[in-house]
């Protein structure tokens, strides 16, 4: 698989997305992995696309200011939101359907920790709702985007049908 970009999420770390890009879903998330995380990362959404580096670049600039640290790939954001530009743009969805743990001790403090976080989740200490002014982020950094992916045409790049309506909804009109 190439040119993937992804979401990851931690229980242990429950407002925070991994947002970045691979071309082995596996080994990243294994790699992630390390005695200073609690928990292994989950794969909570995957995608390819047709240039993984310029659509990082723009999701990153795009939800910058949920940006956790300028110099690391982690932001507070609902990956929802995350996952809901990237359908937009993405050729196949390679989400891994099952949890990917080293071992049984693994598993079981995943699943312990998930647990603690639907609890929370449960009193309202969940993902805020997006406002208005989100909104019109979005709606500008939709913009935007188009206004790249048109560039990237104009270079003769090959768009998917999701990038196309993406500069069809939001980029500049013809006069």
């Amino acid at each position: 698989m190439k040119n993937i970009i992804y979401v990851f999420t931690n229980p242990c770390f429950p407002d925070l997305v991994k947002i970045g890009i691979t071309d082995d879903l596996k080994h990243t998330l294994s790699s992630l992995y390390n005695s200073s995380i609690p928990t292994p990362f989950e794969c909570y959404f995957a995608c390819t696309v047709s240039d993984m580096d310029l659509v990082k670049k723009q999701i990153h600039d795009g939800f910058d200011d949920f940006r956790v640290n300028p110099k690391r790939d982690f932001f507070r954001i609902n990956p929802d939101r995350v996952v809901s530009i990237l359908n937009l743009i993405m050729i196949d969805d390679v989400t891994l359907k099952e949890e990917f743990v080293e071992d049984e001790i693994d598993k079981k403090s995943l699943n312990s920790e998930k647990k603690t976080k639907e609890v929370n989740n449960s009193k309202n200490q969940s993902y805020p709702q997006v406002s208005e002014e989100e909104k019109l982020e979005m709606r500008k950094f939709l913009k935007n985007f188009a206004k790249e992916l048109k560039v990237h045409k104009e270079e003769g790049a090959p768009l998917t049908r999701q990038m196309e309506k993406v500069l069809k909804n939001y980029g500049p009109k013809k006069p």
